[in-house]
């Protein structure tokens, strides 16, 4: 392990959603170390597309990529002690009245703790609020290896440490690591930190008193515990680790991820079978890092450089022109007196009018040249993101809000003034360098305060440009935050309403705009800050430079000029802060727009097959699922799944919700996993080719704001040729094509909300129809919000429909599972049984005849219950019916 080398602020990484905390702390953390990894990337390797990320997958990631990091437990005060205070590290904290969220914990400064929250960035805590921000943990752990633990010199010093602030006996720690038990030196560190806070508190004086008490109380605990009395001397909550019967102890502290500097040799430290050295990891430690700037100048480079090159070279003939302008100018003033008769003089004027003229052309040219260049740039970076979308895979967009995705599409305009940003920079550069040696000419003597005042004009603004990149970072992310709120309230308005939640997104709303005004403040603060000591350096050298001109030389037309060049330097250097303080802003824009561009390419932007080639290719494939796992946030959603499905064979996927049957429809369609350990016809899965004969019914899939026929045929190859009639008649959608006031032509609305949840869910199974021949059918919850007697209806249509597929279907109806030829069962995340309904129904005990016997328990005894009213609509009008009848069942 190399020496620890990280820099003395942790570098400001802002989190634009709300689950990806973890991956903005390590990013951060890699920076402070000098690696650069980033961010967007380590969301996908730390699995931050379900809920967020697990502190285990955190410490697997950094030691995959060049950082020492470990996982440990710690008491809450020992993370506020310098001198063992466990820093940097990954801590989790808690939000008031939210979940879990990740800190890093960088620095400590004379009692302050630095801090950068990826939520609302740089922090200076003290250690009182570091420790209040902790997320309380717990554990019960056998005692033999916490005293292990406690025999360390990082708790020794802190024992040491609190007893010297009591001023207590040492012999009482002698005594306690004496005892090979955890009983007493676990006692002695409670009652330390009781007599500690009592001193902080005023309730006990330090000295005699607090050694005294010390000694009593620690006595009185060890009695008790050995009576087995149920009231102790000191508090549960005074211990960092509280005995239990049975040699057990409750750890009570903070879990963090500590790190311990770079590696030597890049080099990993966890095995090649940990489940995250995954395809992400590997590609983030192969990919060069890649340079907003750099990316452009590419993108610029693909229509040829013959016109940025003549463009960069206008700028630089301007800069030059203009500073031919003065010298005529003053030669007109030298020369005017010597100039015979009223033609000279008109010549003269004419000359410089017709100079003036072309240099003002010549600007114009150049002007309109710049900007035609950015609308370029701009609809290429357009043409760029647009081709590129349906090239990225599911989970990309699952690791990105919907808000931050649409933020990004809608962000384009301002990369057009790119060109003219940079031409600005040129030209002012080189004004300030033809400026410079213009006065050099003027004034040799001078040149020391001449070079110091347009060194000034370039250093402070690029100086001030690293913390402006910062702080502007902070108020775009501040405003994507924003925005996806926005959104998110706008999609949710109907239920806030309805709940009378506005009081609480009010509140919610206020917090953010504090914070998005706070980040502006500091980001005009410091900008404000940067033009002040521009401004105020460059104008007292230009006095300067100026005085010991005219202490040198009496000439009026030379002061005159050098004055005019000189007090020009403050304005130059002002327009130049100004354009250096955009730059942030549009490397921050071009990151954001160049990221999913520049993202590997998941999908293959290949047009599907049409209708023929899918009826000649799509056969029913075979499925074999082989220990199967799935691990998501730390949490295993699937456990050790082994299933083989036949060709052509219909399977019900039965369980209790939450059991894990839908995730497993979902490695079939790649949404969850590498797809490791599942094979289709005895091949591993491609998830590309077998998406070519894939239907799918979800309640999830998108109903677009298009017409009823639209929607039937999206995704289908010969839409035109495509009969729809069968189709709308088998997913029984004649009748509501009856009510609808265009027919097919009618639009359905914003994710179909024109029609209603069982008629939406018809619509998507007739989508699916129009895929006939799909070799694998995969149903997922297809014929929720529709009664039992059509529920059975549509199932039976469908595996009659694709009667040659292989089919899976994922249902809580589990009188609808029956009809299957196998019955799958899933609980817990594990497949507890499988066969055939008879099969099943024979084992009494079984999971499925308990699911079973509920399911018709509910319908006979709880519906039919006399206690329920029971209303019937059909066709807008409602009918009462009583208790018991067929027409109540659901």
């Amino acid at each position: 392990m190399g020496p620890v080398r990280r820099r003395f602020l942790a570098p400001q990484v802002i989190q634009t959603s709300s689950i990806d905390c973890g991956p903005a702390c390590l990013t951060s953390a890699f920076a402070g170390y000098g690696l650069d990894v980033g961010y967007e990337s380590l969301r996908d390797a730390c699995q931050t597309d379900v809920d967020g990320t697990s502190i285990d997958a955190l410490e697997r990631v950094a030691n995959h990529l060049g950082l020492v990091a470990e996982q440990i437990w710690v008491p809450v005060d020992h993370l506020t002690i310098a001198e063992i205070a466990p820093l940097p590290a990954i801590i989790v904290a808690q939000k008031p009245g939210g979940p879990a969220h990740f800190l890093l914990a960088w620095r400590q400064h004379l009692g302050l703790f630095q801090v950068m929250d990826p939520a609302m960035g740089r922090r200076w805590v003290s250690g009182t609020q570091l420790a209040s921000m902790n997320f309380p943990y717990e554990i019960d752990i056998d005692g033999e290896i916490w005293r292990d633990w406690a025999s360390t010199p990082e708790f020794s010093h802190a024992m040491h440490l609190r007893l010297a602030h009591v001023r207590g006996d040492k012999t009482l720690l002698e005594a306690a690591n004496a005892d090979p038990s955890p009983i007493s030196l676990a006692t002695l560190d409670a009652a330390t930190r009781m007599v500690a806070d009592l001193v902080v508190a005023g309730a006990v004086r330090r000295g005699h008193e607090s050694r005294d008490l010390l000694a009593s109380l620690y006595a009185q605990a060890l009695v008790d515990h050995a009576a087995g009395a149920s009231g102790r001397s000191i508090p549960e909550l005074f211990f960092s680790a509280l005995p239990l019967p049975g040699g057990q102890v409750r750890l009570r502290g903070a879990i963090v991820l500590r790190f311990r500097g770079r590696r030597a040799d890049g080099a990993t430290s966890t095995s090649p079978e940990d489940p995250l050295v995954s395809e992400t990891v590997l590609r983030i430690k192969k990919e060069p890092r890649r340079r907003p700037w750099l990316e452009a100048i590419r993108i610029l480079e693909r229509d040829g450089l013959l016109t940025p090159t003549i463009i960069g070279g206008a700028t630089l003939v301007s800069a030059f022109i203009a500073f031919i302008e003065i010298i005529m100018l003053r030669a007109l003033l030298d020369i005017g007196g010597r100039l015979q008769g009223t033609g000279q003089r008109l010549v003269s004027i004419a000359l410089l009018v017709g100079f003036m003229l072309f240099a003002t052309t010549f600007e114009l040219w150049s002007a309109v040249a710049v900007r035609a260049l950015g609308r370029r740039f701009e609809l290429r970076l357009r043409t760029d993101f647009l081709s590129k979308i349906p090239r990225l895979g599911d989970a990309y967009f699952r690791s990105r809000p919907a808000s931050d995705m649409a933020h990004r599409a809608h962000s384009f305009y301002p990369v057009r003034n790119v060109p003219w940003l940079a031409a600005r920079i040129l030209r002012l550069l080189t004004t300030l360098a033809v400026t410079l040696v213009g006065l050099l000419w003027l004034d040799p003597a001078g040149w020391h305060i001449a070079l110091g005042t347009a060194a000034t004009c370039v250093v402070i603004p690029w100086i001030g440009q690293s913390l402006l990149t910062e702080k502007d970072l902070n108020v775009r992310v501040q405003n994507g935050r924003l925005a996806q709120f926005n959104l998110d309230a706008l999609l949710g308005l109907m239920p806030i309403r309805a709940h009378g939640a506005e009081r609480a997104v009010r509140w919610e709303h206020a917090s953010i705009v504090f914070e998005w005004a706070g980040a502006c403040k500091e980001r005009l603060r410091l900008t404000l800050t940067i033009e002040s000591l521009q401004t105020l350096a460059t104008t007292l050298l230009s006095i300067l430079v100026v005085l010991g001109y005219m202490r040198r030389t009496a000439e009026p037309g030379a002061i005159l000029l050098l004055a005019y060049w000189v007090l020009g330097l403050p304005a130059v250097g002002q327009e130049l802060a100004l354009l250096v303080r955009q730059l942030p802003r549009q490397h921050n824009l071009l990151g954001r727009l160049l990221e999913p561009i520049l993202s590997e390419d998941t999908e293959s932007c290949a047009a599907s097959p049409d209708l023929e080639t899918i009826h000649s290719t799509a056969q029913a494939p075979r499925i074999r699922f082989d220990d199967v796992s799935v691990v998501i946030g730390g949490r295993t959603v699937l456990d050790a799944i082994s299933l083989d499905v036949a060709a052509g064979e219909h399977v019900a996927i039965v369980g209790p919700s939450g059991a894990g049957k839908s995730t497993l429809l979902g490695l079939l369609l790649g949404f969850c996993g590498n797809g490791a350990g599942i094979r289709i016809d005895d091949r591993p899965l491609d998830v590309k080719e077998l998406r070519k004969r894939v239907v799918w019914v979800d309640p999830a899939v998108t109903l677009w704001s298009q017409p009823l026929v639209d929607n039937v045929r999206f995704g289908t190859e010969d839409r035109e040729d495509l009969p729809i009639a069968p189709i709308l008649r088998q997913a029984e959608l004649l009748e509501v094509l009856e009510s609808m006031p265009d027919g097919l032509q009618t639009n359905l609305g914003e994710a179909g909300r024109l029609v209603s949840g069982g008629e939406g869910q018809r619509v998507r199974l007739a989508r699916g129809m129009s895929k006939a021949a799909a070799g694998l059918v995969l149903l997922d919850e297809p014929f929720r919000g529709l009664e039992r007697p059509m529920r059975e209806q549509l199932a039976r249509r469908a595996r009659n429909w694709w009667t040659g597929a292989t089919l899976l279907c994922v249902t809580h109806d589990i009188a609808e599972a029956m009809n299957f030829d196998r019955v799958v069962v899933v609980d817990d995340g594990r497949i507890v049984e499988q066969g055939s309904p008879s099969e099943l129904l024979e084992t009494k005990g079984g999971r499925f005849y308990e699911l079973l016997d509920s399911e018709r328990e509910l319908h006979e005894k709880r519906w039919n219950d006399p206690a329920w009213r029971n209303l019937h609509v059909k066709q807008g009008l409602i009918e009462g019916r009583v208790a018991g009848s067929a027409a109540n069942e659901p």
